[in-house]
């Protein structure tokens, strides 16, 4: 899972442009959608490393 997330995340911030954006998709996992959104900064430049932030939430205590 770490790592459809993981090509998903990098395949999204490469395909956007150069403008502060933010974006929202979805993943199918488990047979359930999932929700995530990305946002890029001002001024984000593809040739430039930027720390990444990830946020969860505890959802429903739904397990899956």
């Amino acid at each position: 899972m770490k790592t459809i997330f993981y090509t998903i995340s990098v395949i999204t911030i490469f395909a956007l442009s150069v403008q502060a954006q933010n974006y929202e998709d979805t993943l199918m996992i488990y047979g359930r959608n999932r929700f995530y959104k990305t946002h890029l900064p001002l001024g984000y430049n593809l040739q430039k490393q930027y720390p990444v932030v990830f946020c969860f939430h505890g959802g429903l205590e739904i397990r899956i």
